[in-house]
């Protein structure tokens, strides 16, 4: 699980850790992954003094029925590599948490495979080649060309990369969580 908080830097991360915090308590108590996030959103709405506004980016793994699933609430692409059959993308809708209205989640299930790479990145990762024509081939192909490094060695990359595309200055916060299928 990730989040982003609005902006960067403290107050940001803060509204992360908030936000990360309340949905685990949330789903320990044995609620739906969708209504957790939901239920998130609504309750970060309703501290409109802190005026706390964040992501959400969730991926549970059933080893069992070999099925990822990803829940997402206003969070940005994440990303499922099978070595040898490409990348899917798997976008969410991109309204964050305390903003009003209804925060509609996004849930995907995704079939996984021995030796898949599973990537959840913020927008700072996602949006660091805004204004390209295909913003993620950068990632997409960094992924393809790592799928063999430990996760800790891809994430460290496309962290790198990120800060490279952005002129050597991180404009946003940037958070990658890298996970393979064993």
């Amino acid at each position: 699980m990730i989040s982003d908080g609005m902006g960067s830097g403290p107050k940001a991360r803060k509204e992360s850790e908030l936000t990360i915090s309340l949905v685990k308590e949330v789903l320990e108590c044995g609620f739906d992954r969708d209504f957790a996030a939901g239920l998130v959103s609504y309750l970060l709405l309703m501290d409109r003094e802190g005026d706390i506004y964040a992501t959400i980016d969730l991926c549970f793994l059933d080893l069992f029925r070999r099925e990822a699933e990803f829940v997402k609430l206003g969070a940005g692409a994440s990303y499922l590599c099978t070595p040898g059959k490409g990348m899917k993308v798997i976008y969410g809708q991109p309204m964050m948490i305390g903003f009003g209205g209804e925060a509609p989640t996004k849930s995907f299930k995704e079939e996984i495979r021995k030796g898949d790479i599973i990537i959840l990145a913020s927008d700072g990762i996602c949006e660091t080649a805004e204004g390209r024509e295909e913003p993620d081939s950068w990632l997409v192909s960094l992924i393809e060309e790592n799928y063999e490094e430990e996760p800790k060695v891809i994430g460290e990359r496309i962290a790198s990369q990120a800060v490279k595309l952005g002129g050597g200055k991180i404009r946003d916060d940037i958070t990658v969580t890298v996970a393979k299928v064993v």
